[in-house]
C-alpha cells in the first residue's frame, strides 16, 4: 500500500496571499518567484493562479520553456541569468527574459545572432554580495548592453539582504544603507525592480516599478520574528500523515 503521507496544496491560500502582496505592492509590475518547482508547491497545478501577477521567475530554462509550452503567455524571467551561451538559443525561441550579472553573459550576447527582441535585467550587488554588478558600473554596463542588436535593457534588479521589519535600523546593512548603495541610480533614465518579500510588506521608500514576491506567496513570514498569522499570510502547503 503507499505510504500514508500527502502533501496538501490550498489553491484558495495562494489566491489569497497574492491579494494581499498586490496591494502592498500598489500598481507596481509583481513577479511571482517560482523557483524549484513553486518552492515544492508543483508550479504546472498552480499556473491558472499564478496569472493572477504578471509574470513568472525561475532559475531554469527548462523550466520557462515548460510553462510556456503550457500556455503560459506572460512574462518569464531567468532569474540567474542564463548559464550557457547554448541556453540563448531557448531564450530567444521562446521569449524569456534574463537578468544579467557578470561580464561573460555581455560577451555572449554580443554573439547571439537574435532573431527576436530580447528582454534583459541588469542585476546589481546592492550588500547581498551574490550575484550582480557594483552599482558604480550601472551606467557602462547599461551602455554595454543597449549596443547589441535585439537586446532591450527593462531594468536594474537588486535583492535586498536584511529586509526583515524587526532588522535593526542601525544595523550593518538596513534597506536604507541599501538604497544608499544604489543613489546613482537616480540619474539614469531606467526602470527599477528591487523589492523581494519583505520590502514589499515593509519597504515603501523602495520606490521601485516592479517587485518580486517570493516566500510570502506561499504562506511563509519573510522575517523570523514575525508570524506567517501576524502578517496575514496563510499556508499553502499542508504535510499530513498517518501514524
Amino acid at each position: 500500500m503507499p505510504r500514508p503521507i500527502e502533501a496538501l496544496i490550498d489553491k484558495h491560500a495562494l489566491q489569497h496571499n497574492i491579494a494581499l502582496l498586490r496591494e502592498k505592492a500598489g500598481k507596481r509590475f509583481m513577479w511571482s518567484v517560482v523557483k524549484a518547482d513553486a518552492y515544492g508547491h508543483g508550479l504546472h497545478g498552480l499556473l491558472d493562479i499564478f496569472k493572477l501577477t504578471d509574470g513568472l521567475a525561475l532559475l531554469d530554462v527548462d523550466e520557462a520553456v515548460a510553462v510556456r509550452n503550457l500556455g503560459w503567455k506572460k512574462p518569464v524571467l531567468l532569474i540567474e541569468g542564463f548559464f550557457t551561451y547554448d541556453d540563448l538559443n531557448k531564450v530567444d525561441r521562446y521569449g524569456i527574459d534574463t537578468l544579467i550579472h557578470s561580464d561573460w553573459q555581455i560577451e555572449d550576447l554580443k554573439k547571439f545572432n537574435f532573431k527576436n527582441k530580447a528582454r534583459v535585467h541588469i542585476k546589481l550587488n546592492s550588500g547581498m554580495n551574490r550575484l550582480g554588478f557594483l552599482p558604480a558600473r550601472a551606467k557602462t554596463v547599461k551602455e554595454e548592453l543597449e549596443k547589441i542588436p535585439m537586446v532591450e535593457v527593462v531594468d536594474f534588479v537588486t535583492h535586498f539582504a536584511n529586509s526583515e521589519l524587526t532588522y535593526p535600523a542601525d544595523g550593518k546593512l538596513p534597506v536604507s544603507g541599501q538604497l544608499n548603495n544604489l543613489v546613482s541610480l537616480e540619474e539614469l533614465p531606467c526602470a527599477k525592480c528591487f523589492s523581494n518579500s519583505g520590502a514589499i510588506l515593509w519597504h515603501p521608500e523602495a520606490a521601485d516599478g516592479a517587485v518580486r514576491a517570493g516566500i510570502a506567496l506561499y504562506g511563509v513570514s519573510p522575517d523570523g520574528n514575525k508570524t506567517s498569522e501576524e502578517l496575514g499570510l496563510t499556508s499553502v502547503m499542508t504535510l499530513r500523515a498517518g501514524i
